[in-house]
């Protein structure tokens, strides 16, 4: 089989983004809890690592090719900042998923170790939007004030308890949630994993 993508691996990762990013939407706005709660926000990588895994790790399966991962991961920055958000996303997700790519490498595509470090890496980069409070606070905040409602307090709580090391703890709790994600996502996608040889 050809390491090289093609148009029906980008078609695949087109449908696999979608599905992912479906998911992590419903996650982020379910019920309101998480975007309008400044610990639910904070809270977000880790949930959406652990409720995606399954489609992410079946995506890896179905496309185990160089760069495959790297571009599915970057759709969602990118796309995040045509949206508004600063692009600092984009660079936070950038040196996060070139990581992983270079983790998938070493385990040649087929190693779910391998898997699971790079989807905990993709889960979190997802805090790379939070990034905007110490790089682009004044871009972020008028970002969220221009939903229409009332955020003066919900900005300034976040003014408050985001900080350097509050930071780590989102990043650390986003890997630790992608790891669990994938995990969950390997016993439900048993038989996909023996018919790809994943080790």
């Amino acid at each position: 089989m050809s390491n090289k993508l093609r148009v029906k691996d980008l078609i695949t990762i087109g449908i696999f983004f979608v599905l992912y990013y479906i998911v992590s939407v419903i996650i982020a706005s379910l019920g309101g809890i998480i975007v309008s709660n400044p610990i639910g926000l904070m809270c977000w990588p880790t949930i959406a690592g652990i409720l995606s895994g399954t489609v992410v790790i079946l995506f890896m399966v179905k496309v185990p090719k160089p760069f495959a991962f790297f571009i599915f991961g970057m759709l969602h920055s990118i796309i995040s900042s045509i949206l508004g958000y600063h692009f600092i996303t984009v660079v936070f997700s950038l040196v996060f998923l070139t990581i992983a790519e270079l983790i998938l490498r070493k385990g040649e595509y087929k190693s779910f170790k391998s898997m699971a470090i790079a989807y905990g890496l993709l889960s979190a980069s997802l805090s790379g939007f939070l990034m905007q409070m110490f790089v682009a606070k004044e871009h972020y905040i008028a970002m969220m004030s221009a939903t229409g409602n009332d955020r003066t307090e919900f900005i300034a709580t976040l003014e408050r308890i985001v900080t350097p090391g509050t930071m780590v703890i989102v990043i650390i709790g986003g890997f630790i949630g992608g790891i669990i994600g994938a995990y969950i996502g390997k016993a439900m996608l048993k038989k996909h994993f023996e018919r790809a040889g994943i080790i």
